[in-house]
């Protein structure tokens, strides 16, 4: 297992916590079980949904906060643990996207559709690895492939966050 350096672990967590710091938004609670896109297509909106998320230069976070699953329900713990104008300097990179079958899915306690997404926090300046080789969600809900839950509260967890039950 990788050993994380705390400074990196602080700007990782201090990028997410930049990208979600808005307040309002809805949250997501209801899904829908089928997309109409082909695996390239939600390849492209995945990645382009992920990329803008975790854009820590973009200082319009209430877009940002629309594309966390169940955003309404995580912005209380995300303010309680983790605003930090720091993060600013981080970035995704995304290296595969991979639409997964409803099974897959439901082992992953996820609605389904949904994708795994390989990915890097990187410093959006220099490309320099902040967080590198993570594996995350993208839910597909209301129309929309969001950030999954998940993915959020295992990069807040690095730091000691938890989220609600």
């Amino acid at each position: 297992m990788r050993t994380l350096r705390p400074l990196s672990v602080g700007v990782a967590v201090a990028g997410m916590a930049v990208v979600v710091a808005a307040c309002g938004g809805g949250s997501s609670s209801s899904s829908s079980t089928t997309t109409t896109q082909s695996p390239a297509q939600a390849t492209a909106v995945i990645t382009t949904n992920w990329t803008a998320f975790f854009n820590g230069g973009n200082p319009d976070n209430n877009s940002k906060l629309l594309l966390l699953q169940n955003n309404s329900k995580l912005r209380d713990q995300f303010f309680k643990n983790y605003a930090n104008p720091s993060a600013a300097v981080t970035a995704a990179k995304v290296t595969n996207v991979s639409v997964l079958p409803a099974s897959q899915c439901q082992q992953a306690a996820l609605t389904s559709p949904c994708a795994k997404v390989s990915y890097d926090l990187v410093n959006r300046s220099t490309g320099a690895p902040l967080l590198a080789g993570q594996t995350g969600y993208a839910v597909f809900q209301n129309g929309k492939w969001l950030v999954s839950q998940n993915t959020f509260c295992a990069l807040i967890s690095l730091v000691g966050g938890q989220c609600p039950a």
